[in-house]
C-alpha cells in the first residue's frame, strides 16, 4: 500500500469531500460535494493538486491525523487552532509533515467549515464518479478513529506558498436574485427579515430562523395556492420559505425536488458564506439582479488562485 493518512479522531464531523457529482440530480441523488468551493480551491492550490482532488472537510471540530510517510498539507476556510507537531498551521498555509508526524485541529474559532488538502488529494473510493461521501445517500461515513485515507501520487507544484487573500468568506449579509416564487412581495417580504442561522442546520441546508415574524403580513404574500403546488427542480442556493417563516437554503447534500416556495436564489459567489456561517450567527438577504450576480461571481472567480497555473485546473462544479 502506497502513502495513507491516519485517523487519530475523526472530529465532530469529517467527510472526505470533492466537487460532487453534477450528473447525479438528473437521476435523482444530490450533487454533493464540498461546501465551500472557495476554501476548498484554495487548499488544493495551495499544495498543488488539481481542483477536483479529494479534500478532508471537517465542521465545527476538527481531527486528529497521522502521516506515517510524511505529506504536504494545507487548511483553508475556518479557523479551527490546527497544529502540526506542535506548530501552529494557520488557514491559507502549507506546510511539510515530516514522517510520523501529527496533525491536530480543535474547535472553530472563525468560520464553520475547515479544508485539509494533502498533496496528491485523498485517494478513497469513489461513487458516481465522485469520491465525496454522503451518508443518507449510502456512500460512505464520516471518518473514525483507526480509519487509514490512502493518498494519491503527488502533482504539480503549488500555486502560492501562503494564500495572498482570505480563504473564509465570513459575512452577514448574502445576495440573492429572484427565484420562481418572487411574485406577490414575497422576495421582498423575504429580504426585510432578519435571521440568525439555526442548530438544525446541515449539509443538506442552511436553515434560517427569523428573529420575528410578522405574522400578518406573512400570510398576505404567501402564494394563495401553495399547499397545492406540485414539487419541482431544485438547485443549490434555492431559498425555500415555510409557513411559519422559517427559511431553509439548500447546499451540497440537497434533494433533488421541493415544494415550499422558493422566493430567491442565493448567488453563487455567497453560497460560501452560508457554508462558513456558524448556529447563532446574524444574516441577512440583499436582493440583486441577474447581471449583479454575475458579476460578482466573475470578480470572485477573479482572485481564485487555480486561475493563475497553466492551462487552469479545471472548474468542475465550481460554479
Amino acid at each position: 500500500m502506497g502513502r495513507v493518512v491516519e485517523v487519530l479522531d475523526g472530529g465532530l464531523a469529517t467527510t472526505i469531500q470533492d466537487q460532487g457529482r453534477p450528473a447525479g440530480p438528473a437521476v435523482g441523488v444530490a450533487p454533493g460535494g464540498v461546501m465551500d468551493a472557495w476554501a476548498a480551491g484554495w487548499a488544493n492550490a495551495l499544495v498543488g493538486n488539481p481542483l477536483e482532488a479529494a479534500v478532508l472537510e471537517a465542521t465545527l471540530l476538527g481531527p486528529a491525523l497521522r502521516f506515517p510517510d510524511g505529506a504536504v498539507v494545507a487548511t483553508a476556510g475556518a479557523d479551527m487552532g490546527v497544529h502540526v507537531d506542535g506548530v501552529a498551521v494557520p488557514p491559507g498555509h502549507a506546510v511539510r509533515v515530516p514522517p510520523g508526524g501529527e496533525l491536530a485541529a480543535g474547535a472553530a474559532r472563525v468560520g464553520a467549515r475547515l479544508y485539509l488538502a494533502v498533496d496528491g488529494g485523498i485517494a478513497s473510493a469513489s461513487w458516481m464518479g465522485s469520491r465525496s461521501v454522503d451518508p443518507a445517500a449510502g456512500f460512505g461515513r464520516a471518518l473514525r478513529r483507526g480509519d487509514r485515507l490512502p493518498l494519491g501520487a503527488a502533482g504539480g507544484p503549488a500555486v502560492w506558498a501562503d494564500a495572498a487573500g482570505t480563504t473564509c468568506l465570513v459575512r452577514d449579509v448574502v445576495r440573492v436574485t429572484e427565484g420562481p416564487s418572487a411574485g406577490g412581495g414575497l422576495v421582498e417580504w423575504l429580504a426585510a427579515g432578519r435571521y440568525h442561522v439555526s442548530v438544525r442546520s446541515d449539509r443538506v441546508g442552511v436553515r434560517l430562523d427569523p428573529e420575528e415574524v410578522d405574522r400578518q403580513t406573512l400570510p398576505r404574500v404567501w402564494p394563495a395556492d401553495w399547499d397545492r403546488h406540485l414539487s419541482m427542480p431544485m438547485v443549490t442556493g434555492a431559498v425555500q420559505l415555510t409557513p411559519d417563516g422559517t427559511c431553509l437554503v439548500l447546499m451540497a447534500a440537497r434533494g433533488v425536488l421541493g415544494g415550499y416556495p422558493v422566493p430567491a436564489v442565493v448567488a453563487a459567489a455567497d453560497r460560501p458564506v452560508l457554508a462558513q456561517a456558524v448556529p447563532g450567527a446574524p444574516l441577512r438577504m440583499v436582493v440583486v439582479s441577474q447581471e449583479e450576480a454575475r458579476e460578482a461571481w466573475a470578480r470572485l472567480q477573479a482572485g481564485a488562485p487555480w486561475r493563475s497555473r497553466e492551462g487552469g485546473g479545471g472548474s468542475r462544479g465550481w460554479k
